[in-house]
């Protein structure tokens, strides 16, 4: 019986030590990663945010800078669903829908680009306009729940034109849709 509970012992031991070395290791990496954005190094920053990601993905900060930094070097899926992990983690920053609206309209941006475009600007296939469209919507709604989150925000008026721009580019798109 003494060995059973000495031997229980040392695995809680190892367990709490174990945590606390990755809870250390998720700080530092965090340091670093901060010290690499702060220098307008994201590609730098993202490696060590990934790491500590490895260690613990449960981290809203990590979650939320490593999108940051995915948005600033143009890779905006991945910024979303590092996004959608942040905001399961803590659903009332309001920063994490705003980033997130970017994202999705910068995503459907480049649904545009990366299509053959016509003289109206919009895309020629059926699949890109139905990923534009839900890229733009979900932009929209991420938008809409930012301005409840944060209703005082200095850029309010902004945002709200930002909604009837992306708004009014989702209905003219689907009457443009060809079946």
């Amino acid at each position: 019986m003494k060995k059973i509970i000495a031997f229980i012992f040392v695995l809680f031991l190892a367990v709490i030590s174990s945590a606390c070395i990755n809870t250390y290791a998720v700080q530092e990496l965090n340091k670093i990663a901060m010290k690499y954005i702060n220098e307008n190094n994201p590609k730098a920053a993202i490696s060590r945010l990934e790491a500590s990601i490895d260690l613990d993905p449960r981290i809203y900060e990590s979650r939320y800078n490593l999108a940051t930094c995915y948005m600033q070097v143009g890779r905006y899926k991945e910024a979303i669903d590092n996004l959608l992990v942040a905001q399961d983690i803590k659903p009332d920053e309001a920063d994490t829908y705003y980033n997130l609206a970017v994202s999705y309209e910068n995503l459907a941006n480049e649904f545009i680009e990366d299509s053959d475009i016509n003289e109206e600007n919009t895309p020629n296939t059926q699949n890109t306009d139905k990923d534009y469209n839900d890229s733009l919507k979900k932009a929209v709604e991420n938008y809409e729940i930012y301005i409840r989150k944060a209703p005082n925000t200095t850029d309010l008026s902004a945002i709200k034109e930002k909604i009837l721009f992306l708004n009014n580019k989702t209905s003219k798109q689907s009457t443009n849709l060809s079946f």
